[in-house]
């Protein structure tokens, strides 16, 4: 187990669409730490994978490894930067969406990014993803799981994918979610499940502030 200060990091976890990078990002600027979204890795593995030709299923689980383990990655002030260049909107289309759903249920994926994640959070940090909790800083002090309705996900999904410049059909992103969901759920390695220690929040009522407000009250009186 890694020795990191886990008085300051912060772990929010939840499904696709639930909220928790938005939350997690207006979080960690009222609490002046980083924010890191641990799915831009895998959604990072992806685009590589698929500018490459590489197979993204199982079956190039070693493969997928090594992009993985290679990846370089940088924690600037506001931002992540991947191999150097900044995070962009080619990590959010249709295809490195589902692309990367498939590479974050490779066991050896995970694995590789790890040690990353933890070395991200090392001085403090809000991250978000759906293995936070439970496997990446088991010890942070403070863990929130969001959760909400397919429909309200798909509404939340397809004003995040407006706000890139894209223009997604709401019968495929229910479809994409609901995909999403399954194989998360489902899968062998570190699937999605609330830690025993979180706090649990249904946010279909709530709007962005009122979530933020909610989490920063919890870490405050803690």
């Amino acid at each position: 187990m890694t020795s990191l200060p886990a008085s300051q990091q912060v772990a929010i976890d939840g499904p696709a669409g639930s909220g928790k990078s938005a939350v997690g990002r207006r979080v960690a600027a009222e609490l002046g730490l980083p924010f890191i979204d641990s799915g831009i890795l895998y959604r990072a593995v992806a685009l590589v994978a698929l500018q490459r030709g590489t197979d993204t299923s199982t079956a190039k689980a070693d493969c997928l490894a090594r992009l993985a383990e290679r990846l370089r990655l940088e924690l600037l002030p506001d931002r992540l930067a991947i191999d150097g260049l900044e995070v962009g909107p080619a990590l959010y289309t249709p295809d490195v969406s589902e692309a990367a759903s498939r590479v974050a249920e490779v066991p050896q994926v995970r694995a590789a990014l790890l040690p990353q994640l933890r070395r991200l959070a090392r001085s403090g940090a809000v991250m978000a993803g759906r293995d936070i909790g439970t496997v990446v800083l088991p010890e942070a002090r403070h863990k929130f799981f969001l959760n909400a309705s397919v429909e309200e996900r798909v509404r939340r999904r397809q004003l995040q994918q407006h706000g890139r410049g894209l223009r997604p059909d709401a019968a495929a992103l229910r479809r994409e979610i609901e995909d999403r969901d399954r194989r998360d759920r489902e899968r062998s390695s570190s699937p999605l499940k609330v830690a025993h220690d979180a706090q649990a929040l249904n946010t279909d009522r709530l709007d962005l502030d009122q979530v933020v407000s909610s989490i920063l009250s919890s870490v405050r009186r803690s």
